[in-house]
């Protein structure tokens, strides 16, 4: 039946494009965690202890800037139970590339807060 092929086709069409929107949407929440969070938290801390509003303690600075920049693991399951279907392997995957792209990333961080502090 010519109907059948296409509206299963339209389905299979449907289900790539949630897919493709779940990655895009999970590619884009890692990004914006471990790129735009430590971005704006360690501005947001650099600006209080310029303007004197923290204490003159460079362990209790750093710590407070460091601590947005770490892996999501938390938010990402609570993400992840947003989807509904297939959360436990979207929630695998996000935390597997998560983890990954937090290696360069916190590198970089620790190393641009440690710059700051000097």
């Amino acid at each position: 039946d010519p109907n059948a092929n296409a509206s299963s086709s339209a389905t299979t069409g449907s289900q790539a494009d949630r897919r493709q929107m779940r990655r895009t949407s999970a590619n884009f929440a890692i990004f914006t965690r471990l790129v735009g969070v430590p971005m704006v938290s360690i501005s947001f801390t650099y600006s209080l202890m310029h303007f004197k509003v923290l204490p003159n303690d460079k362990a209790m600075i750093f710590v407070l800037m460091l601590e947005a920049c770490g892996p999501p693991a938390m938010q990402i399951m609570v993400m992840c139970q947003l989807f509904h279907e297939d959360a436990e392997i979207m929630l695998g995957r996000v935390m597997v590339h998560s983890y990954f792209w937090s290696i360069p990333t916190l590198t970089f961080w620790i190393a641009l807060i440690l710059y700051l502090l000097h």
